[in-house]
Formats: structure tokens, C-alpha cells, sequence
């Protein structure tokens, strides 16, 4: 089989590995299938958190006693066709490699069906993505709510009449687990999809913070100098970018703000575009140049039909949707930037103007709002003539996006990273830092 192929959402050997179930060398095959899979490998996480909610939940339950249980019963673990036994085996000897969750049929059955919920998770939010592509962002959202939905009850076997209250107890188990498992299932999709598309036609407008920590990149360059992979959830691909410095236009005479937008084609598709959009505050440094700031950047919906904002993750409170960055003090040399994905319109009509930049704010004590409007036409040009800033951050988004296996990673090697950094990085010592470590990360990054 080839390694690379992807597993299927309801192999059954995702649930065996996830339990612990593989011998060695099944294991270690399925390993190298699992290295090229994020979604299988989501799912087995999925899975393992669902047991671990689910366990101590009947942990607590005692278990049924033998004459509780019917006689015909098929014990999960035993040889097919060993049913209508006299009596009742004890309850070791049908738990499985000494696993204390599989103690009676039905949280063996509870289990599976709740991993099948996991896989239908899994398998939509993958299947999904070029939905949004096409402009359908709200399609991912609907479908995940019906694959998160409770799995239909499992069929157990009637205790007797005087366990009748343990017996409701375990039937609400599952589906409270099932719930457990829709909420995190929420979670995942508000985290893993914070920068996806969005449709022009339903929404125009995106925001992004004007001020950012950069101390996320310290922390996931300092753990690949170790040699350590960096945990997926501590990568925040926003920091990574703008941990590094860039060129910067000079700002006009009483503007508070210096600009920049520059578009180019993705390396990686030849369907999308990728725009890079720059705010810098003038003046004294560290000095206050404006005062309840915000940066929205509208899209012109004759010329482009989706659009999503790259490593902008904050749960559900991602910087995509306008309204949601309130006004921000800005300092004497405060920068960000942000990248952004877009799929232009099919039969393009109106002006070249791609987006535009609006950037409202207020100066000293005044109380008037001033504007500030930029505006990016488009030139068509390739990524092979894009600058070296944008060649770089390119690379950095890419290789952030590769760190937290998100789903709307690029579809490339990190050699093909590597080089784009490579491309923009110069003499840029810490630049040429970051080219090593996107290699340093081959060793558990294929």
C-alpha cells in the first residue's frame, strides 16, 4: 500500500490504534501511513479524547453483574460463533489487553459509534473545503453540525429490573459524550478554519489587528533549535509573520500611517492569488499616533469571488469578519501584516481595482475621525516577480500553516517553503535562521 494514500474515515484501524489494539508491526505500518494524513490523524485524537471522556463515566457504573447479561451475548474479543454458552465467562476474560473500558458490550458498542461520529467529522470538514472555495463558507458549518449530530443508540442488552437506574444512567452516557464530542468538534472547526474563505458575495469586508505579539515565533523557533517538534495549538502563524521585519514606504506629511498592498500569484495554485496587506504608524517611536484605529479591508466583489485571511487563529474570534477588531492605540513604529488568499471572478467586470484599504483613526485629543483609503489594482504578475518580502512571508505562512497542520495548509513540500525563503531572505541573518529550521522540520514534517 502506498504510504501516502489517504485512510479512509471509517477504516476500523484508526479505532484499533487509537486503543492501543496494533501489534508492532501493524502499528508501525499504519504509522507511515498516519505521517501523511493529518485528517486520520486528527480523527485518532478525536477518538482518543472521546474514550477518555467516556471512560470515567462508566468507570463509575458497576459493572453488570454475569446474570445480568444474556446468554447468547457475542462478547467482543471472543471467536465469532461462540454464542448460547451455559453460562457466563467473568468479566476478565473478555476485557482486551487488559483495557478496563472494554468491561461490557456496551460501552464496546457506545465507543464504535461515537468513533463513527468522529470519522463523519472528519470526513466532512475535509470533503467540505472546496466548498468554501466555491464560495459556499456557510455549507462547511451546516454539514458539520449534522456529522457532529448524536450517533443513534446503541443496542445494549437489558439489565435486570433492579439495576434499572444504573441502566438509565449508562444509557445517557453516550449521548452525552456525543454532545462532548459536537462541542469539540465546534472547537476544531472554529480553530482549524479561522482563516478560511469567504464569500464576496455574502461578506466583503474583513478586519485585522493593527497591533501583535511576536512572541509566538520565539517560542516555536526555540523548540526547532532542540530539535523539538513545536505542539501544534502553540503555533499562531499571525506572530510568526510579522516576527520579522520588512521594507516600508514613507508615510505622507500628517498621515499617521505608512501603506503597502501588493498582490501576486500563489506558488501553490494557479487559481488563486495572494494580496499582503502593510500598516506602519510615524513619528518618534513608541510615541502615540493614533487613537481608536481600525484597518478594514474591503473586496471588490466584480473582481474577486472568495477570499480568507492566512494564520489570523483565535477560536471564534477570528480577524476575519469586519466588526470584530475594536479601535486600538498605535505607536511610532508599530507595524503588521497580513496575508490573504483570493479567488478571483470567473468573468472579471468593472475597474482592476482589487481591494481596498480603509484605515479610520484619530490624532492627539481630537474627537473627529480621520480616513485614510488605499486601493489595489490588479497586474496580474506571478509569484516569480514578486518582491522579496512577499516571497518571504509567503514562506513563513506556508511553514506556520504546516506546523499547526491546518487544514487550509498549503499543498506543498517543505523544500518548495524553503525556498521561497530562501528567495526573499538576502543577507537577513534572521531570515537565513528561518530557512534552517524549515528544514530542521523535515525530520517530522513529510
Amino acid at each position: 500500500m502506498n504510504p501516502s494514500e489517504r485512510i479512509s474515515p471509517d477504516d476500523p484501524r484508526l479505532t484499533m490504534y487509537a486503543l492501543g489494539e496494533m501489534d508492532a508491526a501493524e502499528r508501525t505500518a499504519f504509522e507511515q501511513q498516519l505521517q501523511h494524513d493529518a485528517d486520520a490523524r486528527a480523527a485518532v485524537e478525536e477518538i482518543r479524547r472521546t474514550v477518555a471522556v467516556l471512560g470515567p463515566a462508566l468507570e463509575a457504573e458497576p459493572t453488570p453483574a454475569p446474570q445480568a447479561l444474556a446468554t447468547d451475548a457475542i462478547i467482543p474479543g471472543w471467536e465469532a460463533g461462540q454464542t448460547n454458552r451455559a453460562t457466563t465467562p467473568p468479566v476478565d476474560e473478555y476485557r482486551r489487553g487488559g483495557s478496563k473500558l472494554l468491561r461490557f458490550p456496551s460501552l464496546y458498542y457506545s465507543v464504535a459509534g461515537l468513533a463513527a461520529a468522529a470519522f463523519a467529522v472528519f470526513f466532512v470538514v475535509r470533503e467540505s473545503r472546496e466548498r468554501t472555495m466555491l464560495g459556499e463558507p456557510q455549507a462547511v458549518e451546516a454539514d458539520l453540525a449534522v456529522a457532529a449530530a448524536p450517533p443513534p443508540p446503541p443496542m445494549i442488552m437489558a439489565p435486570a429490573p433492579a439495576d434499572n437506574a444504573a441502566a438509565e444512567r449508562r444509557s445517557e452516557a453516550p449521548a452525552k459524550v456525543a454532545a462532548a464530542t459536537a462541542r469539540r468538534a465546534r472547537m476544531a472547526f472554529e480553530r482549524d478554519y479561522a482563516d478560511r474563505f469567504y464569500s464576496t458575495a455574502e461578506q466583503a469586508s474583513s478586519t485585522f489587528p493593527l497591533r501583535i505579539g511576536r512572541d509566538g515565533y520565539a517560542a516555536v523557533r526555540e523548540q526547532l533549535r532542540r530539535g523539538e517538534r513545536p505542539a501544534r495549538a502553540s503555533v499562531e502563524v499571525a506572530e510568526m509573520i510579522n516576527a520579522f521585519d520588512y521594507a516600508w514606504p514613507q508615510a505622507e506629511d500628517g498621515v499617521a500611517f505608512a501603506t503597502l498592498l501588493e498582490e501576486t500569484g500563489a506558488p501553490w495554485s494557479n487559481e488563486t492569488r495572494l494580496v499582503r496587506v502593510g500598516v506602519k504608524g510615524v513619528g518618534e517611536r513608541g510615541a502615540i499616533v493614533a487613537r481608536g484605529a481600525r484597518a478594514v479591508v474591503e473586496f471588490n466583489p466584480a473582481r474577486v469571488r472568495a477570499w480568507r485571511l492566512i494564520g489570523f487563529e483565535r477560536g471564534s474570534e477570528t480577524m476575519g469578519v469586519r466588526g470584530m477588531a475594536p479601535g486600538e492605540t498605535v505607536r511610532g513604529g508599530d507595524t503588521v501584516t497580513a496575508l490573504y488568499e483570493i479567488v478571483l471572478a470567473e468573468v472579471p467586470a468593472g475597474e482592476a481595482t482589487l481591494a481596498t484599504l480603509a484605515l479610520s483613526y484619530r490624532t492627539g485629543d481630537e474627537d473627529a475621525e480621520r480616513q485614510l483609503t488605499r486601493r489595489l489594482e490588479t497586474r496580474g504578475a506571478a509569484f516569480a516577480q514578486a518582491s522579496a518580502d512577499m516571497k518571504f512571508v509567503t514562506a513563513v505562512a506556508a511553514f506556520g500553516l504546516a506546523l499547526r497542520e491546518s487544514p487550509m495548509q498549503a499543498p506543498v513540500g517543505l523544500q518548495e517553503i524553503a525556498r521561497w525563503a530562501e528567495a526573499g531572505a538576502g543577507g537577513d541573518e534572521q531570515r537565513r535562521e528561518l530557512v534552517e529550521l524549515v528544514h530542521a522540520a523535515e525530520t517530522f514534517l513529510r
